[in-house]
């Protein structure tokens, strides 16, 4: 976040610094329209709230892995938008559920890698598609490019 010098406003008084021994540094800073707390580790990762990321703002750079454990539940509200880059690998241990209004995979090719996908409700398959689809009750839905072309009691 910080390139350059140039967005850094703190003032003496009003920012106190402390370095420690091997170059860690805790910071809080009270300088007017740059409030901010800066948690610095010597290899890189710091965290910024306030200051250059915006008086509202929390900035988290972590040079190596990030690991979060909670006992509890985990809760997230985001009333913006999510962006999230780099390559993603998501391994989930237990059953996951995906709600909304609406639900829009946007992709080269969608690889679901499992031996049983279940839909509750309705299913719309595009142009092109070719697969088997087999419904809760067990009925078999042979799909040839988009059109279902026989259905069978399984």
């Amino acid at each position: 976040v910080l390139d350059g010098w140039d967005k850094f406003k703190s003032k003496y008084p009003l920012n106190k610094v402390m370095q420690t021994k091997s170059g860690h540094i805790f910071e809080i800073d009270d300088t007017p329209k740059f409030e901010r707390i800066h948690i610095y580790h010597k290899n890189g990762t710091y965290i910024e709230i306030g200051g250059a990321v915006g008086a509202m703002n929390r900035m988290d750079k972590v040079v190596g892995d990030q690991f979060t454990m909670i006992d509890g539940n985990h809760y997230k509200s985001v009333h913006g938008d999510i962006n999230v880059v780099g390559r993603h690998c998501q391994q989930l241990s237990q059953t996951t559920v995906i709600e909304g209004q609406s639900i829009t995979l946007k992709a080269g090719a969608v690889v679901l890698a499992t031996n049983k996908v279940q839909v509750a409700g309705s299913l719309a398959v595009g142009t092109g598609a070719t697969c088997k689809i087999v419904d809760i009750r067990g009925k078999v839905y042979d799909v040839k490019n988009g059109i279902v072309v026989s259905a069978t009691d399984g």
